[in-house]
């Protein structure tokens, strides 16, 4: 396919690079043992090395062709680099090795034909493993999460309770089961499970992790901060032992003991910072962020959660402090491809389109069913006003890419377009594939219900909303949307119920409060709205947006000088927010306080704002009295 070729010589070009080296590799693996290889190969995919890691293992292999461990290891590379057909012949010849195939191999070639979406395929080879080895409790879990993941809970549910039947003792299959009754609503049951799970093995951090995860979702941020808290002593009490051993095996040695990595700590503290920071809680969250790149600086994750928080405070420098961030995170796992694509969303956030732009395409080079690169790509094109090259980008990306959220989003792309030519029911139709390919991505479902409120029923919006609340209960944006669907359809109460959710979930959210507090007023309650003004205020301090309309608020209701109170404090917050003024001047002229307006737009003068921003009539007659009709070169303005 002619679409398809620019990706498959980048696919050539790799090739031909390590063919160059195979000589290095085949003296490299002549020197080391077939346990040093493996040594190696774990080294080298850990640093983002993937292509040397496979050119070692395929050298290895000329010497030792029925090295299952290589043979697997091999497959198992090649399906993460979308190398979907080398990594099946690869299993393919392991499982001709002594006639019959590990249940490991099996396992691994059944993840593989997951990737790829071959779904029955994977069912039969996930078969063949737990026949294999029937106690093999892995593969009945890996099994089980492919189900949950494909919405088959019951059988999943099954599955589960054959790998906890096949090994007590694996917390894995325990945890992974919490977390589908957690997903389904089942709290008791999950927790059940997770109390299994840490009795079973108390130095299990996942499964702290998790259960703290769960807790915080419902609202039990205390129970959450304590599991969080016990799982951080085990991973603690881990890194003490640890060290005691090295010390001990280096007694005769006069050197300190290499640092050691902790790789569950510093999972289990980027997910407690991600929540601290998540409700509001910054300085805590970015403590417990650094502590986890400490603890594990390999762990890609916590670099780019610390980025994303530094990046959500929306300034300039705190762009260019994230892509520090991330730009360090690269130095300790170079390659890895979420780190690669948030530098390029952050250079295109600073304007740098064309470096944005040489980054997702080496992500390409590298993996060229990058369906997070394609979709970028894809925007970017949209703003270059060339549609047809942004539908390509979306169509490789959902029809070829790999399984996961950017591929629905390549879906969700893909019917927007359709939209805007008034194709409706295709779009549905893309739609619908999206939640077939990644299913239960609420962000997916939030934009199908938007389409739906517009094309459909508002039984289908409401449904799909209910949809994409469920499956990510913790995204605000879903409940605000929601809650702002209710409200024009005269369903308050929903509305209101959706907003305070939206709050649970993000409490510095400050269009939810909004949203509450508009909702407050309009309905007559005007103490209500007054306390849940109050309350935003207080949790978003630097919002003009709020502070200006808790002034207008308190103007409706004749409090005149509170108004004027309120006004002043968000006209103190910088960048100056041009409407408050303008809501502030007309206020005074509307109360006969001309003066009053003229010191305010003085101010906005001495900012070096242009008053010709101003165009509401009543203003425009000022500023002409003011300048005489001239007014300065209008500046950009925030």
């Amino acid at each position: 396919m002619k679409e398809r070729r620019e990706s498959f010589d980048s696919e050539t070009a790799e090739v031909k690079a390590t063919e160059r080296d195979e000589t290095f590799w085949a003296v490299e693996a002549n020197q080391l043992s077939a346990r040093q290889v493996q040594a190696k190969v774990k080294h080298l995919t850990r640093k983002g090395q993937t292509s040397a890691a496979c050119a070692l293992l395929r050298a290895a292999l000329d010497m030792e062709p029925n090295n299952l461990f290589h043979l697997t290891t091999l497959g198992s590379l090649e399906a993460k680099r979308g190398r979907l057909s080398r990594g099946r012949e690869c299993f393919q010849r392991a499982a001709s090795v002594g006639g019959s195939a590990s249940s490991v191999t099996l396992q691994a070639w059944a993840l593989l034909e997951t990737k790829a979406g071959k779904f029955s395929r994977a069912r039969e080879l996930f078969g063949e493993a737990v026949k294999a080895d029937p106690r093999h409790a892995p593969a009945w879990q890996a099994w089980a999460i492919m189900e949950r993941d494909q919405g088959q809970l019951d059988r999943a549910r099954c599955y589960f309770k054959k790998a906890v039947a096949a090994d007590e003792s694996h917390t894995p299959s325990k945890q992974a089961w919490a977390l589908l009754e957690a997903r389904a609503g089942e709290t008791e049951t999950a927790r059940q499970l997770f109390q299994s799970a840490v009795d079973a093995q108390p130095d299990h951090i996942p499964s702290w992790q998790a259960w703290a995860e769960m807790e915080w979702g419902c609202g039990n941020r205390k129970r959450s901060r304590q599991l969080y808290k016990q799982g951080m002593q085990c991973a603690m009490a881990q890194v003490k032992q640890q060290k005691r051993q090295q010390m001990k095996t280096q007694q005769q040695q006069r050197q300190s003991p290499p640092r050691r990595r902790q790789p569950f700590l510093g999972c289990l503290l980027t997910s407690w910072g991600s929540s601290e920071a998540e409700i509001g809680n910054s300085k805590t969250g970015m403590q417990l962020l650094r502590t986890a790149v400490d603890a594990d600086p390999f762990n890609a994750q916590a670099w780019l959660m610390w980025a994303r928080w530094v990046e959500d405070r929306g300034t300039i420098t705190a762009l260019e402090q994230a892509q520090e961030i991330v730009n360090v995170g690269l130095r300790h796992c170079p390659g890895n491809q979420q780190l690669m694509h948030t530098r390029a969303m952050l250079l295109l956030h600073l304007k740098k389109r064309e470096e944005a732009r040489a980054i997702l395409q080496d992500l390409l080079k590298s993996d060229h069913l990058n369906a997070h690169a394609l979709h970028t790509l894809g925007l970017m094109a949209q703003v270059d006003a060339e549609p047809q090259t942004a539908l390509k980008f979306f169509k490789e990306g959902a029809l070829y890419g790999h399984r996961g959220s950017a591929k629905a989003k390549c879906y969700g792309a893909w019917a927007l377009y359709l939209t805007t030519l008034q194709q409706i029911d295709e779009a549905r139709e893309m739609y619908r594939k999206g939640d077939e390919v990644f299913p239960g991505y609420g962000t997916h479902l939030r934009h199908w219900a938007l389409f739906e409120k517009k094309h459909g029923s508002k039984e289908d919006a409401r449904d799909l909303f209910e949809q994409a609340a469920e499956a990510n209960p913790e995204d605000y944006r879903t409940w605000l949307q929601w809650g702002l669907w209710e409200r024009a359809n005269r369903n308050m109460e929903a509305a209101r119920t959706c907003f305070n959710r939206g709050l649970c979930a993000r409490p510095v959210n400050p269009f939810c409060w909004l949203s509450l507090a508009l909702l407050e007023a309009a309905t007559g309650e005007m103490s209500t709205a007054r306390d849940v003004f109050e309350r935003a205020t207080r949790k978003c301090k630097r919002v003009a947006l709020l502070w200006m309309e808790f002034a207008l608020f308190e103007a409706r209701v004749g409090n005149l000088d509170r108004a004027r109170e309120l006004f002043s404090i968000g006209s103190s917050i910088s960048p100056a927010h041009l409407p408050l003024f303008e809501a502030w001047a007309l206020f005074e002229i509307h109360n006969g306080e001309q003066e009053r307006a003229n010191k305010i737009l003085t101010r906005l003068e001495v900012l070096g704002y242009s008053l010709s921003s101003f165009l509401h009539e009543d203003l425009s007659e000022v500023v002409r009295s003011r300048s005489g009709g001239m007014t300065r070169p209008h500046e950009t303005c925030v």
